[in-house]
C-alpha cells in the first residue's frame, strides 16, 4: 500500500520538532521577507506562489530561446543543427535532452507553442514535489489556525508551539484514524443544542490550563431561565477558562475542546466531556458562512440529530444562552494581528481607526490600558480547585504578557529604560507568557542577574554582562 504524500504541516512538524526556537526565528523571518508589514494575506501568498511559477516558467522558456539565433520566439531545424555543431560534451547533451522533450511532434523544430508547453510542465513537474519543500505562498497559510486568511507574528507562534506540545507522536497515520463523525453523547429528545465558537476570550485568567508558557483568557457563559435542558458544544482557539452561571441546572452537558487547552467553572465534573471533540476532525469556528463553519455546523448535525444554533465570534466576553444575547465588549484598539510599525525613533498599532502613535511610559498604568486594549475585562482571578480541565489547572506565578510586566513592575523587579525597555533588576521567576506579536517587548537583563525561566516569546533580551542579544529582533 502506498504511503500518502507528507503534508505541509508534517513537512513543518520535522522543522520544529528539530528546533523549535530556531523555526520561530526562521519563519518570522521568512514573514516579513515576504510581506514588510508582518501581516500576509491569502491574496498575497497567491500572488507569491504565480510569481514564483512566472519565474520558473520564464527560466525554463529563456534557457531554450537562448539558443533562437534570429530571435522569432522559435527554433528552427537550421538553428538546431547550427548550435549542435558549437556544443560539445556536458552542454551538447543538456541540448540534446532539451530538444527531445521539447520537440513534442517530432518535426525536428522547436515551435512557440512547444516551448511554452514545456515551461508550463516545468511549473506542473515542481508542483508534484510539493515545491521542493518551500515553505512560502499559500503553503505559509499552514498558519493561519484561525481561519482569517492572515497570518501574522502571533499566527506562527501559537502554532509552532501547538506542534511542540503535540511532540513527534502526531504522524499524518494517527491523525488519519481520528473519525470524521465526533459521536457525541445524545442529547436528550427535548434538549436545544447551542455551538459556542470563539477565538479567544475577554480577560486573562490568573489560571493557566495548558502550561505557565501559554497565556490562558477567560469568558463567562449565562444560562438564561427556562424549562428545556440546554446541550452545550464548545470549540475555541486559545487556552480558556469558561465559567457557567445563571440557570446552570439547565445544562445537560457540557461538550468542549480548545486547541491549547479548556476548563470549565459552575457545572459537576460529570456533565463535562473535554475529550470526545479531540477524537475527531471538529474544527474552530469563530466566524460565519466560512468553510470551517459549515463543516462544524454538518458535523454536529450528523452527530446530534438535530441542528444546533450556531453562535459564534472572535472574542468571547459573557454570553447568554441559549438565545446568544452578548454583554459585548468596548471595541478594541488591538494592533491588527499584533502589528507594531516602527519607523525611525517612533513605533506605531495599527488599530481599526489607522495607525496610531505609541507613547511610551515609564508607569504601570500606560501598560494596564495597554492590557486593556486587548482584554477589555481585565484580569479574572481563579482558584484552580474550581476548574474542570482535562490538563492541570495552576496559578500563574507570573501573569502573562502585559498583565505579568505590570506584576513584575509594581513588586519592583522591572524598571522602565528611556527608550521603553524593560530592565529586569531583579531576579524573576520566568518570562511572562505570551510576549509574542504585539506583545513583544525589549529587556535588558542586569548584570549579575539570573535569566529568567521560560520562553521570552517573540521578545529581545539584552545581556548587560556580555552586551549579547538573544531574540527574533535584534
Amino acid at each position: 500500500m502506498s504511503k500518502s504524500p507528507p503534508t505541509t504541516e508534517d513537512m513543518l512538524r520535522k522543522t520544529v520538532n528539530r528546533d523549535a526556537d530556531k523555526a520561530k526565528e526562521q519563519f518570522v523571518s521568512q514573514l516579513f521577507k515576504m510581506s514588510p508589514t508582518g501581516e500576509l494575506t491569502r491574496t498575497m501568498a497567491e500572488t507569491i506562489d504565480l510569481r514564483f511559477k512566472a519565474e520558473i516558467r520564464t527560466s525554463i522558456t529563456t534557457s531554450i530561446l537562448r539558443n533562437d539565433l534570429d530571435g522569432n520566439g522559435e527554433m528552427s531545424s537550421e538553428e538546431i543543427d547550427r548550435v549542435r555543431a558549437v556544443l560539445s560534451g556536458e552542454q551538447r547533451s543538456r541540448f540534446e535532452t532539451t530538444v527531445i522533450k521539447v520537440d513534442t511532434d517530432n518535426d525536428g523544430t522547436l515551435s512557440a507553442a512547444e516551448i511554452r508547453k514545456r515551461g508550463a510542465e516545468a511549473v506542473a513537474d515542481l508542483q508534484k514535489l510539493g515545491g521542493r519543500g518551500r515553505l512560502k505562498g499559500t503553503a505559509f497559510m499552514v498558519f493561519d489556525a484561525n481561519a482569517d486568511d492572515v497570518v501574522v507574528v502571533d499566527d506562527i507562534i501559537k502554532t509552532i508551539d501547538r506542534l511542540t506540545k503535540e511532540g513527534p507522536s502526531v504522524t499524518p497515520e494517527s491523525r488519519s484514524d481520528r473519525n470524521e463523525v465526533c459521536k457525541l453523547p445524545k442529547p436528550s429528545p427535548e434538549a436545544s443544542p447551542v455551538f459556542v465558537g470563539a477565538y479567544e476570550g475577554t480577560a486573562l485568567s490568573t489560571v493557566a490550563v495548558a502550561g505557565p508558557e501559554n497565556e490562558t483568557t477567560f469568558a463567562e457563559l449565562e444560562i438564561e431561565e427556562g424549562k428545556e435542558p440546554v446541550y452545550i458544544v464548545a470549540s475555541v482557539y486559545d487556552a480558556m477558562v469558561l465559567r457557567v452561571t445563571g440557570a446552570t441546572e439547565r445544562v445537560e452537558r457540557f461538550v468542549g475542546r480548545s486547541q491549547n487547552g479548556m476548563g470549565v467553572i459552575g457545572l459537576p465534573a460529570e456533565l463535562v466531556d473535554l475529550t470526545s471533540l479531540s477524537n475527531c476532525h471538529f474544527p474552530v469556528a469563530y466566524k460565519e458562512n466560512t468553510s470551517k463553519w459549515i463543516k462544524a455546523r454538518a458535523l454536529l448535525t450528523a452527530d446530534l440529530g438535530r441542528e444546533a444554533s450556531m453562535i459564534v465570534g472572535y472574542k468571547l466576553s459573557r454570553l447568554q444562552l441559549p438565545s446568544g444575547r452578548s454583554d459585548k465588549p468596548a471595541a478594541s484598539q488591538k494592533a491588527s494581528g499584533g502589528i507594531i510599525i516602527q519607523k525611525g525613533d517612533k513605533r506605531f498599532r495599527m488599530t481599526d481607526k489607522g495607525l496610531a502613535e505609541i507613547v511610551e511610559s515609564q508607569t504601570s498604568s500606560a501598560l494596564e490600558i495597554d492590557l486593556r486594549r486587548n482584554y477589555p475585562d481585565g484580569i479574572e482571578r481563579l482558584m484552580p480547585e474550581d476548574i474542570v480541565t482535562n490538563g492541570k489547572a495552576e496559578v500563574y506565578e507570573v501573569l502573562p504578557q502585559q498583565a505579568g510586566l505590570v506584576q513584575l513592575m509594581k513588586s519592583g523587579a522591572l524598571s522602565r529604560l528611556s527608550d521603553g525597555a524593560y530592565s529586569i533588576d531583579k531576579p524573576i521567576v520566568r518570562f511572562p507568557a505570551g510576549l509574542n506579536g504585539g506583545h513583544s517587548v525589549k529587556f535588558v537583563l542586569r548584570s549579575g542577574v539570573p535569566m529568567p525561566a521560560g520562553s521570552r516569546g517573540h521578545s529581545t533580551v539584552l545581556i548587560e554582562e556580555t552586551g549579547e542579544c538573544l531574540g527574533i529582533r535584534c
